[in-house]
C-alpha cells in the first residue's frame, strides 16, 4: 500500500491509475466504515482503478474543538494497519489543519478531487459531511460529479436491530461496559494498547498478580472486571481485566490491572494489547481481603468459561468460512 501524509510532496507517489476513493474520518474502522471502504475496493477492482482511502491523522474535532477532543476508538498506526489488509492501494493520511478546515466544499472538490487527485468515483457514508462549517454533503458531490468527471456512491447507514452502527454508538457501548456489544459494531473485538508500569503490588499479595497498564489516548470502558485476551510478543493468553478505583481499598488510584493466567514472567516496560470480550461485573467494595480473594477465585471461573465459549465460536466460525 503507498502512503502518502503530504500532498505537496508526495504526489508522485500516486500510480498512474485513476483513483476509486473512499473519504471519511473512519474512527474505528466499524462495520459502516468497512461497507464504504469495502465498495470503494470492489469498483476499483471491477474497472481496474486504483483503491484509495481518504482519512486523517488526528480526529477532525480536535482540531475543531480542541477544549473537547474525542477519545479514540482505534490509535492512527492500527487505522493504518488495519486499512491495509482491507486491499487498499493508496491510502492519504493526512493532517487535519485548521488551514484544512477553513476550505469551502467547492475547494475540496474541484483542486483537490479533481485535479490533483484525479478521481474516477467517490464513494462516501450516508452522513459524511466536508468543508468549511461542514457544508459539504453527498448531494453536494452528487451534484457536482457528473460535471468534473467522476461519479459517486452513497452507502447508506448500517443497522443491527434497531441501532444504526456509528462511532457515536460504540463509545457509548464502551461508556457502558457494553464491550460485547460494542464487538458486534466494531466486527472485531475492542482493543486497547498500553505499557506495562509498576503498581502497588496487592494483587500478587492476593494471588492474582496484575500487571498495570498505562494507556495514553483509547476510550477506556467502564469500570468493572473484564473476561479479555492479553498478547504480549504474539502470544495470547487468557486475561482477567479489572479497571477502576478498587473501592476495597481506601486511597486506591484508578487502574487497569491485567491479571494473565498461567503467564509467569516480568512485563514491566513492555507493551501489552487487551482484546475485551464480555464484562464479568460491575466494580464492588468488598468487606475485607478474604472475601475480594473468594471472588475473585469466582471472577477467574467466570472469565475461563466466557473465553472458553468465546473461542468454540471462534472455531466454529472459521471452519464454516474454510479457515484455520
Amino acid at each position: 500500500m503507498i502512503i502518502l501524509r503530504d500532498l505537496q510532496s508526495d504526489l508522485e507517489k500516486l500510480p498512474p491509475k485513476r483513483l476509486v476513493i473512499a473519504i471519511g474520518n473512519f474512527d474505528g474502522l466499524h462495520l459502516g466504515h468497512q461497507a464504504v471502504i469495502g465498495r470503494a475496493v470492489d469498483i476499483a477492482r471491477q474497472q481496474g482503478y486504483a483503491a484509495a482511502v481518504l482519512t486523517f491523522r488526528q480526529h477532525p474535532r480536535s482540531v475543531l474543538c480542541p477544549e473537547s477532543p474525542p477519545v479514540l476508538l482505534l490509535p492512527p498506526d492500527e487505522k493504518v494497519r488495519r486499512i491495509e489488509q482491507m486491499g487498499v492501494d493508496v491510502l492519504l493520511c493526512l493532517d487535519f489543519t485548521p488551514e484544512l478546515a477553513e476550505r469551502s466544499p467547492e475547494q475540496f472538490i474541484d483542486p483537490f478531487l479533481c485535479k490533483q487527485l484525479k478521481v474516477s468515483q467517490v464513494v462516501v457514508g450516508h452522513n459524511f459531511r466536508f468543508g468549511k462549517e461542514r457544508r459539504g454533503t453527498p448531494d453536494l458531490l452528487q451534484a457536482k460529479g457528473p460535471k468534473l468527471g467522476f461519479q459517486v456512491t452513497i452507502i447508506p447507514p448500517v443497522q443491527i436491530g434497531d441501532q444504526i452502527v456509528s462511532s457515536t454508538n460504540i463509545r457509548r457501548l464502551l461508556r457502558q461496559g457494553r464491550v460485547r456489544e460494542a464487538s458486534v459494531f466494531l466486527n472485531r473485538e475492542y482493543e486497547i494498547t498500553g505499557e506495562v508500569i509498576p503498581g502497588d503490588g496487592r494483587g500478587k499479595r492476593l494471588g492474582f498478580p496484575t500487571a498495570n497498564l498505562a494507556v495514553e489516548s483509547e476510550l477506556i470502558p467502564a469500570n468493572g472486571v473484564y473476561a479479555a485476551w492479553a498478547v504480549h510478543q504474539g502470544r495470547r493468553y487468557a486475561a482477567m481485566v479489572n479497571i477502576g478505583r478498587r473501592p476495597t481499598f481506601p486511597g486506591a488510584n484508578e487502574a487497569i490491572e491485567v491479571h494473565l493466567i498461567g503467564f509467569e514472567g516480568d512485563l514491566y516496560g513492555e507493551p501489552l494489547d487487551i482484546h475485551f470480550v464480555d464484562r464479568v461485573r460491575c466494580e464492588q467494595s468488598f468487606t475485607g481481603i478474604d472475601e475480594l480473594r473468594e471472588q475473585l477465585s469466582r471472577d477467574r471461573e467466570q472469565v475461563l468459561a466466557l473465553l472458553d465459549l468465546n473461542s468454540h465460536t471462534q472455531r466454529r466460525k472459521d471452519a464454516k468460512d474454510g479457515t484455520r
